[in-house]
This record gives C-alpha cells, sequence and structure tokens, in this order.
C-alpha cells in the first residue's frame, strides 16, 4: 500500500512538472479555444423572450363531457403540432406571421394529474411571443370544442407581457469561457495521458530488477565509435 501511495505520489509530481515544462502548449491551446470562443459565439441568436397562457378545463356536471376533455388534454401535445391549428393562428394574426412561425416556437407544457395546459411562445421580439401565443391559444380552444364538442375549455388570463430567458451577452460570454477552458482542459488530458502511458524511464526510483528489487543506480553503456564520438567516450 505505502509503495502504491508513493507511486501516485510520484506520479503527480511528474505530471505537474510536466504541465509547468508546456506552459507554452497550453497558452497556445487556451488562445485558440479564445478564438473558437468568439466565432461560436457568433452563431448565437439574440435574447430570447418567452410569454405563456393557461388554459384549463372548466369541469361541468356532465361525466361525459368532463371525461372527454380530460382525455383529449392528455393529447395536448399532439393536437399542437397540428397544421390546421397553426394555420388557424396566423390567419388570425394576418401581417407577416406564418403557420411554420407559429408551429416552431410554440409549446405546451400539461400539469400531471390536472387538466391544465401551460402553452410557451419563445421568439426574438417580445410582442411577437406574445400576440403568437395568444393567437395560438385562442386557435386551440376552437379545435378543441370542434372536436370534443365541449365547450369546457377556459383560458386563465392571454399573456399580456413577455419574460426574458436568454440574455445575448451573457450567453456570448460564457461560450467565450467555457469553449478556452475546454480546449486547455483537453490539452492538459492529452499531456498527462501522454507522460502516464509512456514506456521511458521518468525517475530512477521507479525503476526495478524484475519488478521486485529497487535499482540503485544506472551506469550508462558508452559505445565505441570514431571520431568525436570516441572523444566523448574517453
Amino acid at each position: 500500500m505505502e509503495t502504491e501511495m508513493r507511486s501516485i505520489t510520484e506520479d503527480v509530481r511528474l505530471c505537474i512538472q510536466e504541465l509547468r515544462r508546456k506552459v507554452f502548449v497550453l497558452l497556445l491551446a487556451g488562445l485558440v479555444g479564445l478564438i473558437a470562443g468568439i466565432v461560436g459565439s457568433q452563431f448565437v441568436k439574440g435574447n430570447v423572450y418567452q410569454a405563456r397562457v393557461c388554459i384549463y378545463n372548466a369541469q361541468y356536471s356532465s361525466y361525459y363531457e368532463t371525461t372527454a376533455m380530460a382525455n383529449f388534454l392528455q393529447n395536448a401535445q399532439t393536437l399542437s403540432q397540428s397544421r390546421k391549428v397553426a394555420e388557424n393562428a396566423a390567419e388570425l394574426l394576418g401581417g407577416d406571421y406564418t403557420a411554420d412561425e407559429v408551429q416552431g416556437c410554440v409549446q405546451l407544457y400539461l400539469e400531471e394529474d390536472s387538466s391544465v395546459v401551460w402553452i410557451y411562445c419563445e421568439s426574438a421580439v417580445p410582442q411577437r411571443a406574445v400576440e403568437i401565443v395568444n393567437a395560438f391559444t385562442e386557435s386551440l380552444a376552437v379545435e378543441i370544442k370542434s372536436i370534443v364538442g365541449a365547450d369546457s375549455i377556459q383560458i386563465l388570463e392571454y399573456a399580456q407581457s413577455a419574460r426574458m430567458i436568454s440574455n445575448l451577452s451573457t450567453t456570448r460570454l460564457l461560450i467565450m469561457v467555457l469553449i478556452p477552458m475546454a480546449f486547455v482542459t483537453m490539452a492538459c488530458m492529452i499531456i498527462t495521458l501522454r507522460l502516464l502511458l509512456s514506456s521511458r524511464i521518468l525517475s530512477i526510483d521507479r525503476c526495478t530488477l524484475n519488478g521486485q528489487i529497487n535499482l540503485l543506480g544506472v551506469i550508462p553503456e558508452i559505445s565505441k565509435g570514431t571520431g568525436e564520438n570516441e572523444r566523448r567516450g574517453i
């Protein structure tokens, strides 16, 4: 156990020494990572805003209406991808709104063991997120009523504003910090693994005779030669 601990300590010491010697390589990796982070941050979209609306099932006395509505809301996620609902919402909005945009930015979240559905819309323009989520909610309510044949779905409150969920400057800063850190970490791992997996003798303390007896020293073998090599041997 003591030998193993000494071996681990020696490995750590050698790795630290090797990283210190390769500090230029680490600085170069950090510089390359910083350049990659700056380039990557330019592909990040602007600020993202989210607006949401809550719809729920107002239970009536009719068992059929209540059961049918509950079952239908459980499949609301599928309905949210309906092209018809998106097209109706785009028609309500008019202008430059399209069904593809509506369908691509709206998401639904169904609360577990509940008839409550949250409808979210994310957009780079806060007012656009508000308008899309309100129009989509109206279109969804109409579609539910036409399919289920019940008027029990209620809109709790239309969206009035959108909140920021992603800040452009913060996201870019994170990218420009995390990518260089990843590059430096990868360089450290490569340098460390190359050192640990190397077959070179890094320390006389690590040398043994057939893995049993520690060697006290190594006598270099001087090969015979001519000229400068022979003079060095002498």
